[in-house]
């Protein structure tokens, strides 16, 4: 019967899976709870399955790893019974180069986007133009080139969805000249340097910069501007601005601005004074006491 079934096997030409970066791998060993699991094949063909730490396995197949597993084993039980099962996955393999902060060939099971993919990359550098990012894309034979404006995403109110990444795609992040960036810095959520849009205002390089901290002063928010070599600095009151509902008084930024976004000082807070106003009639409880005594 088994060698009936082996010329079955080999006449139709049929050979067995084998292992995939991505690939989930199940592992029995019966008698041996802690030598059963699932694990996942890493980039490096890799996983964290014991007793092949730091083998590749890639490539194998599910015969082959129990052949790898059976002498190791032989320590632990004189007859193992070893049950390796493929669980073969979806990967999607791409590349990204350009102004990102770790360019290179990449490997992810499931799906992923396109923000999803520049984060697994470490993001953009900081003269990453994120409104002209190309994607390559190779479909019916042919190379097509899709040309992707991220400035929507950073608006609070966007309704932009990041395109899914398909397996082959190159992304290409474009080079921005310094001077179309504005720099935000302090007590904002993600300080740095941001690409300056025509109508870029102080407000919207903050919603960029992913809005206030709890404790930014929005009453004192510097902006040094920079014109024909020169910087001049201003103290603007935006929350009295938003306050009055025109948008359009809200100061414009230029290319090579710096908006400077400070902490609220505690002693200006009604909290400070709460917090500390036992200390205070303490101090002055005790005072009034050693006057009256003495």
């Amino acid at each position: 019967m088994l060698i009936l079934l082996t010329v079955i096997n080999v006449s139709y030409g049929a050979s067995p899976a084998r292992i995939q970066v991505g690939d989930a791998i199940n592992i029995t060993v019966s008698g041996h709870p802690e030598f059963s699991r699932s694990v996942m094949v890493f980039q490096d063909g890799t996983t964290d399955y014991p007793l092949l730490a730091g083998i590749p396995v890639d490539g194998l197949t599910a015969m082959e790893v129990k052949d790898l597993l059976k002498p190791v084993m032989l320590r632990y039980d004189l007859e193992p019974e070893i049950f390796v099962i493929i669980s073969q996955t979806r990967t999607i393999g791409f590349q990204i180069y350009g102004e990102i902060a770790r360019p290179g060939q990449y490997t992810i099971q499931g799906t992923l986007n396109l923000q999803q993919a520049i984060a697994m990359a470490g993001g953009l550098t900081v003269k990453g133009d994120y409104r002209r990012i190309n994607v390559f894309r190779d479909t019916d034979y042919k190379r097509s080139t899709i040309l992707i404006d991220f400035e929507d995403y950073f608006h609070p109110d966007s309704l932009f969805i990041a395109p899914e990444i398909q397996p082959g795609d190159v992304i290409v992040i474009p080079r921005t000249e310094w001077e179309n960036n504005v720099r935000i810095f302090g007590n904002v959520q993600q300080p740095g340097i941001y690409i300056l849009s025509p109508e870029d205002n102080i407000l919207s390089i903050v919603y960029k910069a992913g809005g206030f901290l709890e404790n930014s002063d929005q009453k004192r928010i510097i902006h040094i501007k920079q014109k024909d070599g020169y910087s001049e600095r201003f103290v603007y009151n935006l929350k009295k601005i938003a306050k009055q509902s025109d948008y359009s008084d809200i100061p414009l930024v230029g290319p090579g601005d710096i908006i400077i976004v400070q902490k609220t000082d505690e002693w200006r807070s009604l909290w400070y004074w709460t917090k500390n106003i036992r200390e205070i009639l303490y101090i002055a409880t005790a005072i009034l006491l050693l006057y009256i005594r003495y």
